[in-house]
Parts: C-alpha cells; sequence; structure tokens
C-alpha cells in the first residue's frame, strides 16, 4: 500500500519503520563509503620512485669551456648511457688517465653534460656538473683530482604522463669541503656514477581508470535509487 500526500503517491514511503529506515541508511552509508575509499585510491597521487624513470646519456660530455673534445692531454673521457628502470645506479661515463707526462692546471675545466631522454618536458637548470682538474702525471707516476663544485642538482619535468622533480647527484668518491672530488691515478680509470634521489612525481590517471570510477559511481547512484525504492 503506497502513501498518498497531495494527489502525489510515494511508494518508498510505503509500510515504512523507524527500523527499516535506519538499516536502508546504513547500507546507503556503507555503499558510498566503499565507493568514496576507491575513488580516492584510484586518484591518489603517486610518489614512488619506480613510476619515475630517468634515462639519458653524456655523449655532449667536453674538456674546456667549448667545444666537443673529450680529450685533455693524457686524460680521456668516454661518455655513458643511463636508465634508472634498469639501475638504481646511473653510470655518466669513464674517466682514464694515460701514464704519459703531463701537468693538468686548474683551468682545464671538465664539463660533464646530461642529455636527458626521459623524463620528458624537463626544466631547471642546465645539466652541466663543471669540474676543476688539477695534478701531474711524471714518469709514470702521479694523478689528477676531478673536482666538481656542482654536484647535485634538482630538475622539473611535466608532461601528458605526469609532473614533479627529482635531483641528480653524483656519487662521490672523496667529499672535501662539500665538494666531489673523484681522484684518478696514473694509468687507471674510474666511473662517474650517480643516483636518483628526492622524487616528487604525480601521475595523470589513465583514462581507463576515469572510466572505470565513472561507471561505478553510476553503479553506486543506481544501487541507491533501487534501495530508496524498494524500502
Amino acid at each position: 500500500m503506497h502513501e498518498i500526500r497531495g494527489g502525489k503517491v510515494y511508494p518508498w514511503m510505503s509500510n515504512t519503520t523507524p527500523g527499516k529506515d535506519l538499516v536502508m541508511h546504513r547500507r546507503l552509508f556503507h555503499i558510498i563509503g566503499v565507493a568514496v575509499g576507491i575513488c580516492g585510491l584510484a586518484l591518489l597521487p603517486t610518489a614512488a620512485r619506480a613510476d619515475l624513470v630517468v634515462a639519458g646519456d653524456t655523449d655532449s660530455s667536453h674538456f674546456g669551456s667549448s667545444g666537443t673534445s673529450k680529450t685533455l692531454g693524457g686524460l680521456t673521457f668516454t661518455a655513458g648511457n643511463f636508465d634508472s628502470s634498469k639501475s638504481s645506479t646511473l653510470d655518466l661515463g669513464t674517466l682514464a688517465l694515460s701514464p704519459q707526462t703531463d701537468l693538468y692546471a686548474a683551468n682545464d675545466a671538465f664539463h660533464l653534460l646530461i642529455d636527458f631522454s626521459a623524463p620528458q618536458g624537463i626544466s631547471g637548470p642546465t645539466p652541466d656538473f663543471t669540474a676543476d682538474i688539477l695534478g701531474v702525471v711524471l714518469w709514470g707516476m702521479g694523478g689528477v683530482t676531478v673536482d666538481f663544485d656542482n654536484w647535485s642538482q634538482t630538475f622539473s619535468f611535466n608532461n601528458s604522463t605526469g609532473s614533479g622533480s627529482f635531483t641528480l647527484t653524483l656519487a662521490p668518491v672523496n667529499i672535501i669541503l662539500g665538494h666531489d672530488v673523484v681522484a684518478i691515478a696514473a694509468g687507471s680509470s674510474t666511473h662517474i656514477t650517480a643516483q636518483v634521489k628526492n622524487v616528487s612525481y604525480t601521475a595523470v590517471p589513465e583514462p581507463g581508470v576515469v572510466l572505470l570510477l565513472t561507471v561505478m559511481l553510476l553503479g553506486v547512484g543506481l544501487t541507491v535509487r533501487k534501495l530508496r525504492w524498494t524500502n
């Protein structure tokens, strides 16, 4: 039997009792709570390190203030390629020092230039880690130091998959007065490596996720409507 008010029929108000109303309200709260929880988890910004891939190479690196020379006396740089999805330690290249006699003055600068291929849309400082070279090799003995004065840099990015920032820090061999100093003995070589730190990454929700949430919310709305009419 329906309740009639003002000439209108309200089927959801027939045979209702306070107890049945309470049960219906509890069901509604449970359904809405679950739906809101799922939506929140699905749209939660991601900041996991594994979600952000940092990749590139150091082919543009050179000695001197300009140019493309990868040699300075007996010191040679071999470029590296890196991909953080394959290794958390990024290989930025190798410096090798021959045993030939040579003098390396402090103004013999080395520019470790990073060419990023991922993530896309990077902005911020020019990815140039600059170092002063100092040392001497005599009769096959001695060595040089490569002193990086900006061994940690932060970069921002914004693209179709998300936005955020990360810090690229050269892995120190020797830390002297806050500098990253790489020491190379005559006749030897050393790898220059780096770590990705302080990752902040907010991913853009996939279209499929948004569609799924829309369908789910429509389903919640239909369920709520059905409960109101059947109670």
